[in-house]
């Protein structure tokens, strides 16, 4: 598991957070929790990627954690401490996003 992170502005002075993570599976499902609440999951494509996103965060938020709890897929068994970020600045497991 690998991920890259984005923060965007959006209208109102909000903003929205898109991590987009990375596996050696397609198919796989990658479901992890926000530090600001919530839940979100995706599956891999083909290129085993794909996107979270949480939208309509308040401007004023320096930063916010994605944190991948599971990655499933048929007959295999996840392991987080294979996880690794290709930014460097993450585990992996842990991914921060900083207001841009």
């Amino acid at each position: 598991m690998s991920a890259r992170r984005r923060s965007t502005p959006t209208t109102r002075g909000e903003r929205a957070c898109i991590v987009e993570l990375a596996t050696r599976r397609a198919g796989a499902i990658v479901t992890g929790t926000w530090s600001v609440g919530g839940t979100s999951t995706c599956t891999t494509g083909t290129n085993g990627r794909c996107q979270v996103s949480k939208a309509k965060l308040p401007g004023t938020t320096i930063s916010v954690t994605f944190t991948v709890t599971s990655v499933a897929w048929s007959g295999g068994t996840y392991v987080s401490a294979e996880n690794h970020d290709s930014d460097l600045d993450s585990t992996g497991t842990l991914i921060s996003i900083a207001k841009p």
